[in-house]
């Protein structure tokens, strides 16, 4: 049985990856085999709008978030 919640396959989505934590987790993931990130910026993706983050949430399609 493979006890690795997440797979180095997955894509990850990773809120804030400009910011101290958000980078300071990419960073760790990516050390790690994760190369597959989802690293939206506000412009991109605007948090506080729910519609445009279900719509982007249906196009992009990530693994783990």
């Amino acid at each position: 049985m493979d006890s690795n919640l997440i797979h180095p396959k997955d894509l990850i989505f990773i809120a804030g990856a400009n910011g101290m934590a958000g980078g300071a987790i990419s960073r760790a993931l990516y050390k790690k085999g994760y190369e597959r990130q989802l690293k939206p910026t506000r412009k991109d993706l605007d948090l506080t709008n729910s519609v445009a983050v279900e719509e982007w949430f249906r196009k992009e399609l990530p693994d783990v978030v």
